[in-house]
């Protein structure tokens, strides 16, 4: 995500303006936002037009993108810990992210709406309540409920009175999450994890490594060759990946770590900076909301006479154009509440904080609640699952999901009906969106398939107001967005299959291949 504090015009950063470190910083910030950009544009012309050379080189550039933001927060909470009251560092943490944000998510979904191309969002995606939702407008949602939830941590320590220990704090972390990892792996829940779950995540390394950015500048631990260092850190991660996912993510964090140390460091200025950077580390924010439905517009609406290529830059530079606007309307919008908050009683603070506080640990126990229910009903359907996995092993080259469904005593329903509206390889999972119903309005459960694993439920809890009104249903909730994890080794098949099973053994399928 976005390290998403106006430090520039802060009181509070009053430390971290001293020399050129506000300058680096927002080039860093600026660089970070980019390669996010060049990460998307790359992967929705690889997915909408095939083709897919920009994507094998800049597919990891989104990654280290979400790092590098991530571990500037955590430097910038750690500074603002010190001389913040908590109550005022959480309003403005809290008017930061949501007011521009839900301006986009209307203003996207408003402009679908005459090509039918939108979605309402859900209560989860509108309060970016951690593991709430997985379906969200802009496409990008899922760092920001990382980045409340590591200020709602920041915000408990200072209530504790704990900010002097802050580094100790960030060490312990670090090892809780590198412990968990190699003993608890099953706690991973990627990028969508509940708020209990989230803390332990290898996504809150790079945050939880620049809590001590810090703490390495004042002891004059960051030096010349730290961005060597941490250049060597970087490429040197991507070997880890299949030798340990805790080394992965650990090299990648220190890399990112040590870069944003580096750029904080105390350095005399020598030179004016370049407005043109400083704007777009400004409005890192902005670009990181509005760059993706940019980029699907562009993909889907010029003609296909536009060589690939020529949309590829078209789709890294119109996000940028837009976010000038966009950043402009954010950063004037945040100011003007931050000064208004700020000349305001205590008791409209206490209760903006106490509002957000009751939401998102109220909503959490609704999460866990689903998440708990959703076991349940998996443990009801995993045996059917697992059945038709063996009878797909069993049946060798001939068989196909369809034929074992019949074999296992199922029968086909006509009724039952679903689609897929994308589905993405991730690195050990599979990402599957789409919907499935039934017009009949039965109790039903979707099955996930590939290479003819079982692969888990994917269930029903996004609204579809427009499958229901196209099938006349009124089982709104008909959608779905998950992530499962991958199995079958080294199966290359670009296919997944979804079984709808229904309350009686009716059945019905559909396919798609990976976008």
């Amino acid at each position: 995500m976005i390290a998403v504090v106006d430090e520039r015009s802060a009181e509070e950063g009053k430390q971290i303006k001293r020399g050129n470190v506000i300058y680096s910083l927002q080039y860093l910030r600026a660089l970070a936002a980019f390669g996010v950009v060049l990460c998307h544009a790359s992967y929705y012309v690889k997915v909408l037009r095939g083709d897919g050379r920009m994507w094998e080189i800049f597919d990891r550039a989104g990654g280290l993108g979400v790092g590098l933001f991530f571990a500037i927060s955590g430097y910038l909470m750690a500074q603002l810990a010190q001389n913040t009251p908590p109550m005022r560092f959480l309003v403005h943490r809290i008017v930061r992210i949501y007011p521009i944000y839900w301006i986009c998510v209307l203003t996207v979904v408003f402009l679908g709406i005459p090509f039918g191309a939108y979605t309402w969002p859900n209560t989860g995606s509108l309060l970016l309540v951690p593991g709430l939702t997985q379906a969200y407008t802009l496409g990008v949602e899922w760092t920001l409920p990382f980045e409340l939830a590591f200020y709602l941590i920041i915000f408990l320590i200072m209530v504790a009175g704990l900010v002097r220990y802050i580094p100790i704090i960030a060490v312990i972390w670090v090892l809780l999450i590198q412990l968990f990892l190699v003993i608890r792996p099953d706690l991973q829940q990627g990028q969508f994890p509940g708020l209990l779950h989230l803390p332990l995540s290898a996504f809150s390394l790079p945050f939880t490594m620049g809590l001590l950015v810090p703490f390495l500048v004042s002891h004059k631990m960051v030096g010349s060759a730290t961005p060597l260092i941490a250049f060597g850190f970087l490429v040197s991660a991507e070997s880890m990946v299949t030798i340990s996912r805790g080394m992965f993510y650990g090299f990648s964090a220190v890399g990112c770590t040590l870069l944003v140390a580096w750029a904080v460091r105390p350095t005399r200025q020598s030179k004016e900076p370049n407005p043109s950077l400083l704007a777009l580390g400004d409005w890192s924010y902005a670009l990181y909301l509005c760059h993706v439905p940019v980029i699907i517009a562009l993909c889907k609406l010029m003609p296909a006479s536009v060589a690939s290529m020529q949309l590829w830059f078209a789709a890294v530079g119109a996000p940028i154009v837009v976010a000038v606007f966009v950043g402009k309307l954010d950063i004037s919008l945040y100011r003007g509440l931050k000064r208004r908050l700020d000349g305001s009683s205590k008791r409209v603070t206490n209760l903006i904080c106490g509002i957000f506080l009751i939401t998102i640990f109220s909503f959490s126990s609704v999460t866990y609640y689903h998440s708990f229910k959703n076991v349940w009903i998996a443990r009801g359907i995993d045996p059917i699952g697992r059945q038709l996995e063996s009878s797909l092993a069993a049946g060798g080259a001939q068989m196909n999901l369809r034929l074992a469904a019949e074999s296992s005593g199922l029968h086909y329903d006509s009724k039952l009906e679903g689609h897929f509206d994308g589905v993405y390889r991730l690195p050990e999972e599979v990402r599957v969106h789409g919907w499935a119903a039934d017009s009949a309005s039965r109790r039903i459960n979707v099955l996930i398939f590939h290479c003819g694993n079982y692969l888990g439920v994917a269930p029903r809890d996004s609204a579809r107001p427009d499958v229901a009104k196209s099938l006349g249903i009124g089982d709104a909730n008909s959608g779905f967005t998950h992530n499962l994890r991958m199995r079958g080794g080294s199966c290359s098949s670009n296919q997944v299959d979804a079984l709808i099973l229904g309350p009686t053994s009716e059945f019905a399928i559909f396919s798609s291949r990976f976008n």
